[in-house]
């Protein structure tokens, strides 16, 4: 008689992934915040063409004032780090396709490496002709979308 394997067992630590918005204290090695921009920069784009930048973000000011830009985002003024993804935005629909996956993958790859993590997100519309202050917190250019 076969074997039957039970697979689902595989996938409890991605179903186990979470939106973390309480953090440690503790700082995270530079280690593990490479293996996490490593993973970052295989992630397959809408278009194969990896349009993106990664910021990390270790200055607590900096966090806060990044964490003050939107209500809902003032956890991250408490979290040890942030990896900012930036985008041009000169294909708004590909980019979200694209922020997804490396946002599901950042989460993805912190817990199996034993960290959270949250999904903090702004934009700065250059057809509105004015920034929220994400792109100027970052020191990024003009027209990204981080």
């Amino acid at each position: 008689m076969a074997q039957t394997r039970d697979r689902s067992s595989a996938l409890e630590p991605i179903r186990r992934i979470s939106q973390i918005r309480q953090y440690s204290p503790e700082s995270v090695p530079d280690d593990v915040v490479d293996k996490l921009l490593e993973l970052a920069r295989w992630t397959g784009s809408s278009k194969n063409g990896q349009p993106w930048r990664f910021i990390v973000v270790r200055d607590k000011d900096r966090l806060g004032k990044i964490g003050a830009l939107r209500p809902n985002i003032n956890w991250l003024a408490r979290a040890p780090l942030g990896i900012a993804i930036v985008l041009d935005g000169s294909d708004p629909v590909s980019e979200a396709y694209d922020e997804g996956r490396l946002t599901e993958r950042l989460l993805t790859g912190a817990n199996l490496l034993g960290y959270g993590g949250g999904v903090a997100w702004s934009v700065t519309r250059r057809s509105r002709r004015r920034r929220n202050g994400s792109s100027a917190s970052l020191s990024i250019g003009r027209h990204a979308r981080s």
